[in-house]
């Protein structure tokens, strides 16, 4: 018996157990497997289980009929938490990326007028960013729940940012963190896009700390994403089945104390490792 001949039902519920391209890939096979490949079976089991909640924190409707209309909805970036949070699936693996804007993170002095502006910024997908005025010692920090991140995936923490073109300040070694529980992962990071020529400071361990520390190796430089932003990864954690704690990020460079001016932090976006965004028809 050719397995077209199955009940539409019983072919959906098969294919729930693929992935997504292979659901389009059989959709094009004939009419009764787009049927099947189509329907809300297939495709709320490619959504998160957490889906209605991501829905009602939506700051505009989305407008869908179905679940893989609402699946491609979420593959596009939203704006969710008035304003405050980017949120987006990956359409291979369908895992859970955020966007925490600048108004998620704490800057040190970030409400200080003197300090950092909060304006507007062309090519940004929040409502405002933070931009650097004046400080001589600079932190910004965040945290995310893991229970609202992917199982079993391993993701980033990056920053997101700009240099203007009066910058000063900020052409020495940073220092990126990245605390989950008991563990905790420093990096050396450079904001300025040239090659670094300065030594890295890592942190020294702390024998009696609580923290069991790693000393990541790598050396952060920046990214380009486009339309002017950059990046820079700031460490990586796995995210397990049932973890319910919270993993802090920070960006410092409070040693120097030195002026510093120029910088536009968008936010810091929490990613799968290894992101691989792409389009199914």
């Amino acid at each position: 018996m050719a397995i077209e001949a199955l009940p539409v039902d019983c072919i959906s519920h098969i294919i729930s157990f693929t992935s997504t391209e292979d659901a389009s890939r059989l959709a094009a096979v004939c009419k009764t497997f787009q049927t099947a490949a189509d329907s809300d079976d297939v495709w709320e089991r490619f959504l998160p289980s957490d889906h209605p909640e991501i829905v009602s924190r939506a700051d505009e409707r989305l407008d869908f009929s179905s679940r893989k209309e609402l699946f491609f909805c979420l593959c596009s970036s939203i704006l969710i938490d008035n304003g405050r949070k980017c949120f987006s699936l990956e359409p291979t693996r369908c895992k859970k990326r955020f966007i925490l804007s600048a108004r998620e993170l704490q800057i040190t002095c970030g409400e200080s007028p003197v300090n950092w502006e909060w304006i507007p910024t062309p090519g940004s997908r929040f409502p405002e960013t933070a931009v650097l005025r004046d400080v001589c010692s600079l932190e910004i920090m965040g945290k995310i729940d893991r229970r609202m991140l992917s199982e079993k995936t391993n993701y980033a923490a990056i920053i997101i940012f700009r240099i203007t073109d009066d910058s000063y300040g900020l052409d020495f070694p940073q220092q990126a963190f990245i605390r989950t529980g008991d563990l905790m992962s420093e990096r050396t990071v450079y904001l300025q896009p040239e090659e670094p020529h300065f030594p890295r400071l890592l942190l020294p361990v702390n024998p009696n700390s609580k923290f069991a520390w790693i000393a990541d190796e790598r050396v952060g430089i920046p990214l380009k994403r486009g339309n002017g932003w950059m990046e820079i990864e700031m460490g990586e954690f796995f995210c397990d089945e049932g973890d319910d704690m919270d993993v802090e990020f920070s960006l410092t460079e409070v040693r120097g104390w030195h002026w510093k001016r120029g910088l536009v932090v968008e936010g810091v976006e929490v990613r799968p490792a290894n992101w691989a965004p792409c389009t199914i028809v």
